[in-house]
Formats: structure tokens, sequence, C-alpha cells
């Protein structure tokens, strides 16, 4: 990826943050060692790209529930609107 980052077309760098480091922090943001675990794993020009990500769209990280069968509060959140969920043909 540093050499992809470094050398390669502008097309194939957004792919590799994108595509790559903005999807991995999103993953781990929710996982309970969170998305610091990979930063000394960087090398520079992903340093420079998971930075750049930090400040343009910055997450925190979500606790893990204990059990994840248990339902999440928003779950019931249409009811609690009362959106309708129904999606019949007109």
């Amino acid at each position: 990826m540093e050499l992809w980052l470094k050398t390669a077309h502008a097309n194939v760098q957004e792919l590799v943050v994108v595509g790559f480091l903005e999807d991995l922090r999103n993953f781990a943001s929710r996982q309970p060692f969170g998305k610091e675990a990979f930063v000394p794993f960087l090398g520079p020009n992903s340093r420079e790209a998971w930075d750049d990500l930090e400040r343009s769209s910055p997450l925190i990280d979500i606790p893990v529930r204990a059990n994840p069968l248990t339902p999440h509060p928003f779950n019931n959140l249409g009811e609690s609107l009362n959106i309708s969920t129904d999606i019949s043909p007109i």
C-alpha cells in the first residue's frame, strides 16, 4: 500500500484510501480493539492518509455489546417515530 500511495495513479491511491483504509477504520471502530490498534502498522504515506481521514470524518470507537443478540435501542426507532415500514407497491 505504501508504494501505491507514493507512486500509483491518483485513482489507485484513492482506491487504497477509500476502499481499504477508510473501510478498515469503520470496521475497527466497532470492534473491542478499536481503530487505533492499526496505527502502529501504518507506514508514513498510509499514516498521512489515515490522519486525513480522521480530520475529514472523525469516528469514535463504538463499544461492543456484551451480548450481540441483545436488541440495539435504535432497532425500533421507526416504530417509536411512527415511520411506516410498509413498502407495498402503489
